[in-house]
Parts: structure tokens; C-alpha cells; sequence
């Protein structure tokens, strides 16, 4: 598959792909009401500026395609593989990347505004300049990411992994954190914890007690690491008398 037309002509008959291949393919501009992609190979395929109602890949190869400017609203990427695809400055509000690994991919200006990335490995992405309001981040791997001055108050994180992430001045008030990492994550004093529960959460070395904490409730341990971190200071059970 290497072009536009011949595309169309297929997708008039059945919008259904299995095991193709559309590696290289200029496919930028298309149109199409419906999609749908299962084990394909889409590497380096250019589907800039897509318009497509309902998008949906599974079990493909993505890895430098190129979504640039793409309207795919609700759109489904599932188990897919797309290291270094470029996303920028499309249109997925509600989308669902679940399970899939599209690290170190570009979403500049990208609006994935409610989506769900559940399970996704998102590893060295900067989302600085992508909205990203209320998208659903269960079991995602954010290890490396770019998350600076984003606003997750109120949310509630399960195994989410911010391992070595920036995210300076980001504002995690009210949060809940559950079997979370945050080892190694870059916190600024305008990074805030206050009056977020983070008994479920690892960060060592992450010098969290540079944040704002006020009413943050963590464990003893969590006590005790912190004041060895920045202090030195080694606590201790009481003497025996």
C-alpha cells in the first residue's frame, strides 16, 4: 500500500485491515467515516492530517508514523508498538492507548484531554505542551517524561511510575497515590503535595521534601527516609529503660 487513492478504493469495500503492510505510504489527508488496523505494519507511514471518525489499531507497528495534525477523536490504539511516532498537534480527545509502547514519541500541542492511557509505556515523552486533563494513567509507565506545571489535583494514581520525571511545579493536591513510583523524579519547591495521600507511593532520591506538604500524610518510614535525605538524620526506635 503506497498512496492515497489506492487506499480509498480499498476502504470503500471494507474499512478492515489484517496483517497488511503500509510501511512508507504518503497517506496524509485522508478521509475515511471508518478504520480499523489489526497487525499491521504502519512504520514510517505518513497519515498526517487523518480525519477519521473512528480510528482503530491494534497489535501494529507504529514506530515513526506520523499522526501530525490528525483528527481521530475517541480514536483506539491497543497493544500497538510505536517508539518515535509523531502525534503533534492532533485532535484525540477521549482516545484509548491502552498496553501500548509509544515512547519517546512527539505529542507537542496534541490534545488527548480525557483520553485513556491505561497500561501504556510513555517513557521520555515531553508533554509540556500537551493537554492531557483528566486522561485515566493506570499501570502507565511515565518514567523520563516531561510533566512540568501540569494540574492533577484530585486524582487518584494506581501503579502509575513517574520514575525520573520532571515534574517541576506540577500540582498534585488532594491526590491519592497507590503503588506509585516516583524514584528519582525532579521536584521543585513549587511542586505540590498538599493534603495528598502519599502512603502508596516510593520516592527515594527524589528529594520530595523540596515540595509543598502541607497536610500530605505519609508513613513513618516515609517520615524517617526523608529526614535522612535531607538531614542526615537517622531515626530511631526509643531506649529501652
Amino acid at each position: 500500500m503506497s498512496g492515497v487513492d489506492q487506499l480509498f478504493s480499498m476502504v470503500e469495500c471494507d474499512p478492515a485491515f489484517r496483517n497488511c503492510s503500509f510501511d512508507g505510504a504518503d497517506l496524509a489527508g485522508f478521509y475515511a467515516e471508518e478504520l480499523e488496523f489489526e497487525e499491521c505494519s504502519l512504520k514510517g507511514c505518513d497519515l498526517s492530517d487523518l480525519s477519521c471518525e473512528s480510528l482503530r489499531i491494534s497489535s501494529s507497528n507504529l514506530e515513526h508514523a506520523i499522526f501530525e495534525s490528525a483528527d481521530i477523536l475517541q480514536s483506539e490504539f491497543v497493544k500497538c508498538v510505536g517508539g518515535s511516532a509523531n502525534f503533534q498537534n492532533a485532535k484525540m480527545n477521549f482516545a484509548r492507548i491502552i498496553g501500548s509502547d509509544l515512547s519517546s514519541s512527539i505529542f507537542n500541542w496534541a490534545n488527548l484531554s480525557g483520553a485513556d492511557l491505561s497500561g501504556s509505556r510513555l517513557m521520555g515523552i515531553d508533554f509540556t505542551q500537551t493537554n492531557i486533563d483528566s486522561t485515566r494513567l493506570d499501570g502507565a509507565n511515565l518514567g523520563l517524561c516531561s510533566l512540568r506545571l501540569k494540574d492533577f489535583k484530585k486524582r487518584r494514581f494506581v501503579g502509575v511510575n513517574f520514575s525520573e520525571a520532571d515534574i517541576t511545579g506540577c500540582d498534585f493536591s488532594l491526590c491519592e497515590f497507590e503503588d506509585c513510583h516516583l524514584e528519582g523524579a525532579v521536584i521543585s519547591p513549587e511542586t505540590t503535595f498538599n493534603n495528598a495521600d502519599l502512603r502508596g507511593a516510593t520516592f527515594v532520591g527524589s528529594e520530595l521534601c523540596v515540595a509543598r506538604l502541607q497536610g500530605a500524610v505519609i508513613t513513618s518510614n516515609q517520615a524517617s527516609s526523608m529526614l535522612f535525605d535531607r538531614y542526615g538524620i537517622v531515626v530511631a526506635g526509643n531506649l529501652d529503660v
